[in-house]
C-alpha cells in the first residue's frame, strides 16, 4: 500500500464511527453524482474511494442480478461499515487498497463513480488514466468534487484531512473525456467550491 494510503488510514480510522453522520456538512452533491451516473441493470461500475459504502446499496439495486459493482478504498475502518451495509448484495465487491492495486483489466466497467476521492490522490493524473482505460467503449465516468477553497484557515483544516484544492484535476478530466455535464457550485456562502463532471470515454484524448 501507498504512503499516502497509509496516511489515509492513520487520519480517517478515528473518523469512521461519525464519517456518516458528518460528511453531508462537507461531501455536497453526492446523491446527483450517483444520479447523473445512470447505472443500468447488468452494468458493470466502479466506486472509486467508496468510504463507507453509502452509495454501493443504491447503485446494485440499478443494476440488478445481473451486475456488478466494486467498491475500493484504503481506509479499513471504513470498509467495515461498507462491508456491513451491503453483506447482502451479491453484486458488490468491497476490495481494501488503493487505486493503484486495482487490478483492472482494459475496459473491465460501464461506469466509474469518484466521490471527493480525486482531490486526496496525489498521483491524479495517472490515476484519471487509469479510470480511462478501465472503462468500456463510450464507458462512463462521474467525478464530484473539491475545486477552490477561497477561506485561507478553512483551505488549512482542509489540507489536514488530504483534500488538495486546484482546477488541474478538473481540467485533465474535461481533456481526456467527452463531457456530457460539467458545473461548478458554491458551499456555505462561497467558502469554498465543488464541482460536478460527468462524461464519456472517447479516443480523441490519449
Amino acid at each position: 500500500m501507498s504512503q499516502q494510503s497509509e496516511r489515509m488510514r492513520r487520519l480517517y480510522r478515528f473518523q469512521a464511527p461519525i464519517y456518516d453522520k458528518t460528511r453531508w456538512a462537507f461531501l455536497h452533491g453526492r446523491r446527483q453524482a450517483c444520479e447523473l451516473l445512470r447505472p443500468r441493470s447488468g452494468e458493470r461500475i466502479l466506486d472509486l474511494g467508496c468510504g463507507t459504502g453509502r452509495w454501493l446499496p443504491r447503485l446494485a439495486k440499478k443494476v440488478g442480478r445481473q451486475g456488478r459493482i466494486v467498491g475500493i478504498d484504503c481506509v479499513s475502518k471504513l470498509l467495515a461499515r461498507a462491508r456491513s451495509r451491503c453483506r447482502q448484495l451479491s453484486a458488490v465487491r468491497i476490495v481494501e487498497g488503493d487505486w493503484l492495486e486495482l487490478d483492472a483489466e482494459p475496459e473491465a466497467f460501464d461506469a466509474v463513480l469518484l466521490s471527493y476521492s480525486l482531490s486526496m490522490i496525489d498521483d491524479w493524473q495517472d490515476c484519471i488514466r487509469k479510470v480511462h482505460d478501465c472503462l468500456s467503449p463510450q464507458g462512463r465516468v462521474v467525478v464530484v468534487d473539491f475545486l477552490h477553497c477561497r477561506t485561507p484557515g478553512l483551505a488549512t483544516v482542509f489540507r489536514r484531512h488530504g483534500v488538495q484544492f486546484g482546477a488541474e484535476r478538473r481540467a485533465e478530466l474535461q481533456r481526456r473525456f467527452a463531457l456530457t455535464a460539467d458545473e461548478e457550485r458554491p458551499a456555505f456562502a462561497s467558502a469554498w467550491s465543488w464541482y460536478l463532471l460527468a462524461g464519456h470515454r472517447c479516443a480523441k484524448a490519449q
